[in-house]
């Protein structure tokens, strides 16, 4: 059995477990409480330092989940790509880097 089988048959499992258990699970959910509070307050402005930290993870961040795109065991080739790019970032930025 291939994946995109296997998630076809486990997705129909999953949904006819919903359809006759009628899904107790969901009534659960709203009584589910995080403990704190949210923060409400106003965010103090970023420093240069923060400003500089920001736009760095932006470019990271763009690089690799907008231009790199998908990366796992079925894309190899960004997989790989990915593990270059950031071996260079963290080298760029002075630490050692070693694979295993």
């Amino acid at each position: 059995m291939d994946f995109r089988t296997f998630k076809i048959k486990l997705f129909g499992t999953f949904s006819l477990f919903i359809l006759i258990t009628g899904c107790p699970q969901v009534k659960i959910l709203p009584q589910i409480k995080m403990p704190g509070e949210s923060y409400s307050q106003k965010f103090k402005e970023l420093n240069k330092e923060e400003r500089v930290i920001l736009q760095s993870l932006k470019n990271h961040i763009g690089f690799l989940a907008g231009t790199l795109g998908e990366r796992n065991m079925f894309v190899p080739k960004n997989l790989k790509s990915a593990t270059a790019y950031i071996d260079k970032s963290f080298r760029a930025q002075g630490h050692k880097v070693s694979s295993h």
